[in-house]
């Protein structure tokens, strides 16, 4: 009964399976029927009897093949058989009945007489008799699995077609290229005797099974795209891009390389999988670093074959790591996969595009440039991240946290799970800060260190003045978006966007605590830079230092605070030699970085007049701090007691206001007065913090800042 269509990818194997039964079977017993001689241990012995056959054998092809007629021959037969299954096979697809051999054919664009080479191989994979029909075609009962010679003198009907063949089975051939099939090596045989194994992958592959193989397990990932283009917040021109290149290019894109630049979390491989959706592909993602670890460059070829089996676009992760001094031997056969692979690869970085490192002819190269998200992008990514956090929630947290997207989804998914409520409603706005700064508590590296700020904005005293300027620092920061977006003032500026602040005034006047309190209303981390790890006598390596510094600040949203910035932002000098030729620069390049920087930069000094001019001109902010009046020194004096603290009655405040201390020096004293107090043994009141305390902890603070005080003063107290 003909053929019609086959229900299924399974029956219509088993149909090719049965046409390939049919030919070895007609061999076999041709080979029974013709045998030529009567050898006792075939395959152990060769007879004068055997030998004297070869040389009436026609050349290159057995006994058993020759004994035909070319049109009675097996092969004959063989193709009637082929033509009813391709008319079944074009039933099947108009039917859309999905059919795996057929697939990888198109998929690697193979020949049908390759495809009748993996058949061969896979029989003796499906049925143990092949091995022994094998065994007797080879006339040896050692050669269980199918030589390349008995796969040619199989699939030949003459010499000249045979010599053909063997194109099909060369190291550069589709088949072995891809490592569909893999010709076993044998000391000292020729390569028409070696055998022909079918890659265990393809045989999983042609049984409907997905899985990836065990030497690609750790290295490659298939995603399978849910999301369109239109479900991604992108730039109007951009999106304008990519839509014209779907519709108007579309088949060029499809085999095309696209380098996706921006910073970590930015959204590229979003973006690569939305294209995919788009194109109605897969994605197979490489992480290049592992494959590097691996040090199996043979590993490449597999992810070649993997790509083409998924139907997938290929996603280089990583693409960086091939591009370092190192890594030399890499990108060679990195940049040649990607030359040859026959659909779209994607490359990531966030630098760009290295056309003098990488090339790769014959595919158009495309670059898209993620920019960091604008403040309304992170509103909306918080709305759906957390649909019911409130307005204004949203609003500050997009305003405070220059987020990525992947840092947004992660934050919103750390605050569902570190939230005090069942259900999603109750999650409050300090959930979501805390779930944001767990995000970016992180040290920089060995450059700076996380304050947790616990000072409140009231606990600071300071002037009027001083304090009015510390909240129009605050209220650039919380009406930003306003500004910049809204009103349209980010496409009048062609610097950077962030906030940068002076704090100047002498020790202990309130500058670092300023900066905390600036970081605790914010909600923000306090990074404190240290110094003596940025600044180096070598030449060339403070700028390296810094570069790191600002570099890791970026993804960790946090306020840079630099105290005695002096160090630093010194006024440039003349140059005398070279060491000056390079703090100079080192100071141009910090003025570049603190430019460029999106986030809070605040820097304090003691001495502002050390500072260069051109910092101060380009300053948003330069702040004061000067020292404590009398009035100023009492409201320090009783706030600086924490309520618990037992106080006796016998001190006065308003004459401790007149030592002329500063707030940062009257903290010490007021310590180490109520670790005095702790220590004295209890009077019957119970201990108390006394004048007496108070006065010792002073001389101990004065002596140390070389203060001296006359001693009717004390005696005043």
């Amino acid at each position: 009964m003909p053929l019609s269509f086959f229900s299924s990818s399974f029956e219509h194997l088993l149909a090719e399976l049965k046409r390939m039964d049919a030919l070895i079977k007609a061999y076999v017993k041709q080979a029974i029927t013709t045998q030529k001689h009567d050898n006792p241990y075939p395959g152990l012995q060769v007879t004068a009897q055997e030998a004297q056959a070869l040389l009436n054998d026609t050349v290159g092809l057995p006994f058993w093949h020759t004994a035909y007629a070319d049109i009675d021959s097996p092969l004959s037969q063989f193709a009637h058989e082929r033509q009813a299954i391709d008319q079944a096979v074009e039933q099947s697809i108009k039917k859309q009945i999905s059919l795996q051999l057929i697939a990888l054919q198109q998929r690697f664009q193979l020949t049908p007489q390759e495809i009748d080479i993996l058949l061969i191989c896979l029989t003796v994979e499906w049925d143990a008799r092949y091995a022994v029909f094998f065994a007797y075609l080879h006339d040896d009962v050692n050669q269980k699995r199918p030589t390349m010679d008995l796969i040619l003198n199989l699939l030949s009907q003459s010499w000249s077609e045979k010599g053909a063949m063997r194109l099909w089975l060369s190291p550069t051939a589709t088949l072995r290229r891809y490592a569909l099939i893999k010709i076993n090596e044998q000391n000292g045989a020729s390569s028409l005797s070696r055998p022909v194994n079918i890659s265990e992958r393809i045989t999983h592959f042609l049984l409907g099974q997905e899985d990836l193989p065990a030497a690609l397990s750790t290295i490659v990932s298939i995603m399978t795209p849910d999301k369109s283009l239109s479900a991604l917040i992108l730039p109007a021109a951009l999106r304008d891009r990519l839509d014209n290149l779907l519709t108007q290019h579309r088949a060029e894109l499809a085999q095309a390389v696209i380098y996706l630049q921006g910073g970590t979390g930015a959204g590229k491989r979003t973006l690569a999988q939305a294209l995919c959706h788009a194109l109605k592909i897969t994605l197979l993602v490489v992480d290049l670093p592992a494959l590097i670890k691996s040090q199996s460059q043979e590993r490449v070829a597999l992810i070649l074959r993997e790509a083409y089996l998924h139907n997938a676009a290929i996603y280089w992760r990583g693409m960086p790591s091939v591009l370092q001094a190192d890594q030399q031997d890499w990108r060679q056969p990195i940049m040649a996969a990607s030359k040859a692979y026959r659909g779209l690869v994607f490359m990531d970085g966030e630098a760009n595009w290295p056309w003098a490192q990488t090339r790769v002819p014959e595919k158009r190269i495309l670059t898209i440039s993620l920019p960091p998200l604008t403040t309304l992008q992170r509103q909306d990514l918080w709305q759906r991240a957390l649909p019911h956090l409130d307005q204004n929630t949203v609003i500050d947290v997009a305003t405070r946290f220059r987020f990525s997207p992947r840092q947004i989804f992660s934050a919103a998914q750390l605050a569902k799970q570190v939230s005090h409520g069942d259900n999603p409603r109750d999650l409050s706005a300090d959930d979501v800060f805390y779930a944001c700064k767990l995000q970016t508590t992180q040290t920089l590296s060995t450059l700076a260190r996380s304050c947790q700020p616990s000072a409140q904005y009231p606990e600071i005293i300071l002037p009027l003045s001083c304090q009015q300027q510390l909240d129009e620092l605050l209220h650039h920061v919380q009406y930003a978006t306003t500004v910049y977006e809204h009103w349209g003032f980010a496409r009048q500026l062609t610097r950077g966007k962030g906030l940068s602040a002076l704090f100047s005034g002498s020790p202990g006047t309130g500058k670092t605590l300023a900066a905390e309190v600036v970081a605790a209303r914010l909600k923000l981390t306090l990074y404190k830079i240290d110094l003596s790890s940025i600044v180096s006598k070598y030449i060339g390596e403070t700028e390296k230092n810094l570069e790191q510094l600002f570099l890791e600040a970026e993804t960790h949203q946090g306020i840079l605070f630099f105290d005695e910035a002096d160090a630093l932002f010194g006024k440039r000098s003349e140059v005398q030699n070279a060491h000056d030729r390079y703090a100079n620069m080192e100071t141009s390049y910090l003025l570049q970085k603190i430019e460029a920087y999106p986030g809070i930069i605040i820097l304090a000094t003691n001495f502002k007049h050390n500072i260069d001019e051109a910092f101060v001109r380009r300053l948003q902010f330069c702040i004061d701090f000067p020292f404590p009046t009398a009035e100023e020194r009492l409201r320090i004096w009783r706030g600086i007691w924490p309520k618990e603290t037992p106080l006796s009655t016998d001190i006065n405040f308003s004459t401790l206001a007149t030592l002329e201390i500063a707030g940062g020096h009257i903290k010490n004293i007021a310590l180490a007065a109520a670790f005095k107090a702790a220590s004295t043994p209890s009077t019957p009141k119970g201990a108390q913090v006394t004048l007496t305390h108070i006065k010792a902890a002073a001389q101990g603070e004065f002596k140390k800042i070389g203060k001296i005080i006359h001693p009717e003063q004390w005696a005043s107290l």
